[in-house]
């Protein structure tokens, strides 16, 4: 494949070998699993800018959400850059990452399967060569 490629375009080119081959499609969006209660069931998470907490509202079977959870304050570093890629850590649970804007130092948090996450922990800095070694901790959220 060429290097520079569009995602888009490579996915398409995915979709048509899977096409000519019989071979099952999966979308890549059915690997991203932001179930954080553990019901098999997509959740959102997202911080307020009110109150700087993080929010949960719990995906019902039927489709929409549930009304809002509170998981916790203390965001206001973290919001502008969070993200929920999906499962990290493989353990069929959504992840959060986030940049804090200050140090240039990205954070995840491992969901723990109640709509609850695991404590601050340094995922990579970013020098201006590129991320690289994780970064010092900073409190808990």
């Amino acid at each position: 494949m060429t290097r520079g490629i569009r995602p888009a375009i490579a996915g398409a080119v995915v979709l048509l070998v899977v096409a000519l081959t019989g071979v099952p499609a999966r979308a890549d969006i059915a690997d991203k699993h932001n179930d954080y209660n553990g019901d098999g069931i997509s959740d959102l998470v997202a911080v307020r800018d009110a109150d700087d907490c993080l929010y949960r509202w719990n995906g019902r079977p039927g489709g929409g959400f549930a009304p809002a959870d509170l998981v916790g304050c203390g965001w206001s570093s973290f919001k502008a850059a969070l993200s929920a890629p999906g499962d990290l850590d493989r353990d069929g649970i959504g992840d959060l990452v986030s940049v804090d804007p200050a140090t240039g130092c990205m954070f995840r948090w491992l969901g723990t399967g109640t709509g609850g996450f695991s404590a601050t922990a340094p995922a990579a800095s970013r020098p201006a060569s590129g991320w690289s070694a994780p970064c010092r901790s900073i409190a808990s959220r």
